[in-house]
């Protein structure tokens, strides 16, 4: 059995509480449940019984199984390591340097049509202003999806007869401050990112152009 399939194998188990007490299964419908054939299943299970990965009772119609020690450390180990995974799928390190802007930033987040937006899902005002960085080299890759990959979008609206655009925002720390980085549908940056803040961040952290900063971005928070 291949590793993946022993992992698989012993999820679904666990799902259905097989960890520290018997499950009762019929090898056809959970085979059926977890995309394989009876005999496919029926093989899989004494594969993980062989190597000591689940203890297994017989019965007259169907199978009594739990997993052993050994098969919950074994499951325990992958966790972990997906653990890490997640870690590295759910942070987005973006680094650069403090750069002034052209105040585009501030003239979007200074309109009520995207404030009440912003507080309505954040429950606070941003600051009318934003903490631009020039991006370093190689983090086109990661702009491109968090463009095309979000939770919070500001719709667009029309204001004295001025259309706005769609803004995407994802959250972000700052030093460990809470902000949000924003790509406005109409912006004209290729290589800065703004950063709204309920705060100055300038004046927070003391910053001037050219200091070099780490963002932490959470795109699936």
């Amino acid at each position: 059995m291949k590793k993946f399939e022993a992992i698989y194998m012993l999820s679904e188990i666990a799902m259905r509480d097989g960890i520290y007490r018997y499950l009762t299964i019929k090898t056809g419908v959970f085979g059926r449940e977890i995309g394989f054939s009876q005999q496919s299943t029926s093989r899989k299970l004494n594969e993980l019984y062989s190597q000591g990965l689940i203890d297994k009772v017989v019965l007259i119609r169907g199978l009594k199984v739990k997993i052993t020690k050994k098969g919950i450390d074994y499951l325990m180990d992958e966790i972990k390591k997906m653990g890490s995974i997640e870690e590295k799928i759910r942070r987005i390190i973006i680094e650069g340097s403090v750069t002034s802007g052209m105040g585009e930033g501030t003239y979007y987040m200074s309109r009520e049509g995207y404030i009440r937006q912003f507080m309505s899902f954040f429950g606070e005002r941003p600051y009318p202003g934003t903490l631009n960085i020039l991006l370093d080299n190689e983090m086109g890759e990661i702009i491109s999806f968090l463009k095309s990959n979000y939770r919070y979008r500001l719709n667009g609206f029309r204001e004295m007869e001025r259309t706005f655009g769609d803004v995407i925002l994802h959250r972000a720390t700052l030093n460990g401050h809470p902000c949000f980085i924003i790509f406005p549908e109409r912006g004209h940056y290729e290589n800065v990112v703004e950063i709204v803040s309920s705060e100055n961040l300038r004046n927070k952290f003391s910053l001037k152009d050219g200091d070099r900063v780490k963002l932490e971005v959470f795109p699936y928070d």
